[in-house]
């Protein structure tokens, strides 16, 4: 061997031969360390093995014991942690079943909940179902005995040669039913069905002769309508004959500085609600005898409400108290002379319309606390509940006016960004609002304005500031 033999991996000169057959190349002192154990390691000047490679043999076997015991302590700590780990999932298991056990209880609770609900509610529909029956057997029984009122009137006047005085007379008498039962030698007087004044038939004598209260002949056609204008105590009548206005010197009614009027057929009298001063009124006003009937309102008026007829009762929806819009809604029945409360508004409104239309009363737009609204609710009797209606109006309106046509609703004007409308919509309450021919001029009820369905002809009544309203005549 030559004292020039380099090392194998290292530019260096070598140390030690490792004459295993592996190897039989020359390595320096730090690949000597790795060579150890293999058949001969002799060094190239000396046979004996450096002493810095025993120590660094010994070093690797401390820190070989070190890492042991490094080991052994991660050992220990690795199975604590499993253990913990262990008795954790064994806990998070116990509260998964438990948190089940309580969810299956929770929605078998709601379920009965639900199912008693279902009953509640199904037999409060069974009761009004039993309810709509009762009274149509009522109405049905109130037809047999006005058909027997029929015969008899008929066999009274059988013996009348004046044919033509026989067929006005009972034509009368099947438009106006009789108050009382005939009676032999007395005057009959009639309801009228619909807003008719006094000049409308009032007595029939059994001879078959015609009579109005100033003994004038009867004039078949004859109909007003009655306005009522916000600060004045005068009411306005309208002579859809002559179409000439008049103010009626009596009755007075009290000066409403907001006021929301109401007709109710069946009776034949005009239900005013608001509020006149200090005062909260209910006034009715009877055209057939020109006088008029005070009530004092158990609650405070809401203005800007909405009133409507609709169910033999009358509404009183929303309104606006103490500078907010509220959600409070009542019922009045004529009948019983009582308000009761009914369903709330979902959204609180004021300055909206409102109508009747098959088995739901339904307001439109109207203000909640001063931002305009364009959505639509519908109340029903049979819930007494108000539901919003996924369709909405096409712009937000308050203020506008609504009638119902039978198959759809009309909706008139409006105010909208603080500008009144000329828009006319007409709905079906299932499909999309339809644009109609616009006004001939903007409208708002904000001000006694008015829309009213007579005899299938539309009526728009402004107020103004003339002495007399204006009145217009609209085809839709």
């Amino acid at each position: 061997m030559e004292d020039e033999l380099p090392c194998k991996n290292h530019p260096v000169p070598a140390v030690f031969y490792c004459k295993s057959p592996d190897c039989m190349f020359g390595i320096c002192r730090d690949c000597g360390f790795y060579h150890l154990g293999h058949e001969k390691n002799l060094s190239i000047n000396d046979t004996k093995l450096p002493e810095h490679i025993k120590a660094d043999i010994f070093a690797h076997i401390t820190t070989a014991e070190k890492l042991l015991q490094e080991n052994a302590k991660v050992e220990s700590s690795l199975i604590i942690m499993l253990n913990d780990i262990k008795q954790e999932t064994l806990d998070l298991g116990q509260n998964i079943k438990k948190y089940f056990n309580e969810l299956i209880e929770s929605a078998m609770l709601r379920q009965k909940q639900l199912i008693s609900y279902t009953e509640t509610e199904s037999r409060k529909i069974q009761d009004i179902v039993i309810q709509k029956i009762n009274d149509c057997q009522v109405v049905s029984n109130a037809q047999k005995s006005l058909i027997e009122s029929l015969k008899k009137f008929y066999a009274e006047l059988n013996g009348i040669s004046n044919k033509e005085i026989i067929s006005k007379t009972y034509h009368v008498f099947h438009s106006f039913p009789l108050i009382k039962p005939l009676v032999s030698s007395e005057k009959y007087k009639f309801f009228p069905k619909f807003c008719s004044d006094d000049t409308l038939v009032e007595e029939i004598m059994l001879t078959g002769k015609v009579f109005t209260y100033k003994d004038k002949p009867l004039v078949m056609n004859k109909l007003s309508l009655y306005f009522f204008k916000e600060f004045c105590k005068n009411i306005f009548k309208y002579d859809l004959e002559s179409k000439q206005w008049s103010k009626l010197a009596q009755p007075i009614i009290p000066s409403f500085h907001n006021v929301s009027p109401v007709y109710v057929a069946e009776k034949n009298i005009y239900v005013l609600v608001g509020n006149a001063g200090t005062r909260d009124l209910l006034v009715k006003f009877y055209p057939a005898y020109s006088t008029i009937e005070e009530e004092d309102l158990s609650f405070e008026y809401p203005q800007w409400s909405c009133c409507v007829y609709y169910w033999e009762s009358i509404y009183l929806i929303g309104g606006e108290l103490n500078d907010s819009s509220s959600s409070v809604c009542r019922r009045y029945c004529p009948k019983t002379l009582t308000w009761h409360p009914v369903g709330s508004l979902v959204i609180p409104r004021d300055s909206a319309s409102a109508v009747g239309f098959a088995d739901f009363l339904y307001v439109f737009g109207g203000y909640t606390n001063n931002c305009s609204l364009n959505s639509i609710e519908s109340y029903s009797q049979a819930t007494d509940r108000w539901s919003l209606v996924r369709i909405q109006m096409p712009m937000p309106l308050a203020f506008s006016a609504c009638i119902s046509l039978g198959n759809h609703i009309l909706i008139f004007g409006g105010e909208f960004n603080e500008r009144n409308s000329d828009q006319v919509f007409s709905w079906d309450s299932l499909s999309k609002l339809q644009r109609s021919s616009p006004l001939s001029e903007p409208f708002t009820a904000g001000s006694s304005d008015i829309v009213l369905l007579v005899r299938d002809k539309i009526f728009i009544i402004r107020a103004d500031q003339e002495e007399f309203p204006r009145i217009e005549i609209v085809n839709y």
